[in-house]
């Protein structure tokens, strides 16, 4: 938030923006996670962080608005997640995190039996 001060010399005191929170956070991809945030007042875009609890994977993305999605993760991985809001003055501190594992990939076959031909049809 930006504040103006004086009558003769303006001086304009920015200070970074609120915290935001995270609701929800869930995967339906085996390679990414939606984040779901409160919206700030004055954040012109916010930043989802997403990392390994081991330190072996680190990722921050820019997003204008929730929700935001963190993608290019590793299959059926646990991640813990915050999110930062940002203005002009620079970026919040990180929200309080949240974990949440991608979704496990596997290929599906689905089998269909037409009945009026009484044969499997496959796609």
């Amino acid at each position: 938030m930006c504040e103006i001060n004086g009558t003769v010399t303006f001086l304009i005191f920015c200070s970074a923006p609120d915290v935001p929170s995270i609701v929800m956070a869930s995967s339906k991809e085996s390679q990414s996670i939606t984040v779901e945030f409160t919206s700030v007042s004055g954040a012109t875009s916010y930043i989802l962080r997403a990392e390994t609890n081991d330190g072996s994977f680190f990722s921050e993305i820019s997003v204008p608005g929730s929700p935001g999605t963190v993608t290019n993760l590793q299959p059926y991985t646990d991640y813990t997640l915050s999110v930062m809001s940002v203005n002009s003055a620079g970026r919040s501190q990180p929200s309080i995190s949240v974990e949440a594992k991608t979704g496990i990939f596997f290929y599906s076959l689905s089998t269909l039996f037409d009945l009026e031909a009484k044969e499997m049809i496959h796609s």
